[in-house]
């Protein structure tokens, strides 16, 4: 009987799909291909755990590329939420991206929306361009708005 050498590390407690992504990301490869939101915030869950800033920046453009063209589920972003850590920037983005959906086809999320109560303004901080219903800019310096 022949002897095998195997490098392998045993993680207890972490699930082995999502450090493929983190090992061909720590080996070079830069480019997140997946194309599951749960998987990509499953490994942000890793990457935050194993302090990889980088890596976990690359998965939150991953996520705004993918909701660019394909509509997040409740589901979904009620998941990645409560599995996500708080205040972490994979949270914002998904909260965001599902308000904006909501905002522009209410009707296919089952929400009946009149649309002049969607409030058009600009935040007087950072000058981003926003619609929400609260009166202060929803990005990172939560400043009041300005009407447009």
């Amino acid at each position: 009987m022949s002897e095998r050498n195997y490098k392998t590390i045993n993680l207890p407690g972490d699930d082995s799909d999502d450090f493929e992504i983190v090992f061909k990301w720590l080996y070079g490869d830069k480019k997140i291909m997946e194309e599951s939101v749960l998987r990509i915030a499953t490994t942000y869950k890793t990457a935050y755990k194993y302090c990889l800033p980088d890596l976990q920046h690359a998965l939150v453009e991953a996520i705004k590329e993918i909701s660019a063209t394909t509509r997040l589920t409740p589901t979904d972003a009620m998941q990645i939420y409560r599995g996500s850590p708080n205040g972490c920037k994979l949270r914002n983005v998904v909260v965001d991206r599902l308000h904006d959906d909501i905002c522009k086809w209410p009707d296919e999320y089952g929400v009946k929306v009149d649309r002049s109560d969607l409030t058009a303004g600009r935040c007087e901080h950072c000058k981003k361009k926003i619609r929400n219903w609260h009166g202060s800019c929803t990005g990172e310096c939560k400043s009041n708005i300005i009407l447009l």
